[in-house]
């Protein structure tokens, strides 16, 4: 019989997951680039959710573009996942407001 421990770490609300320096810079980049119209963080390793102010944005161009740019630096493997969000919803009633999603391949 085998047993199995697990270990519960409580991160705080605030706190994003922590991943390599590469992921850190896309998410910088991103941000950057649209001058503080889009928020980025990776919540899985090939998982990136980019909040955007849907106004400036036709969130299914914009993950297309995203994911063009994730191949073209570094994460052409990583089969990575964009989930494009209302920045607005999420800023004033804290709720997840999905606007577009799309494989990078």
């Amino acid at each position: 019989m085998a047993l199995f421990t697990s270990t519960l770490v409580i991160v705080p609300a605030n706190a994003s997951p922590s991943f390599s320096n590469g992921h850190e810079k896309i998410e910088r980049a991103l941000e950057r680039a649209q001058n503080g119209n889009v928020d980025a963080i990776w919540t899985q390793h090939n998982v990136l959710v980019i909040a955007i102010e849907k106004d400036h944005f036709n969130a299914k161009s914009y993950a297309k573009s995203v994911c063009g740019f994730l191949l073209t630096n570094g994460f052409a493997q990583a089969k990575t996942k964009i989930v494009i969000t209302d920045k607005d919803v999420l800023a004033s009633k804290n709720q997840w407001s999905q606007l577009a999603e799309r494989d990078c391949k």
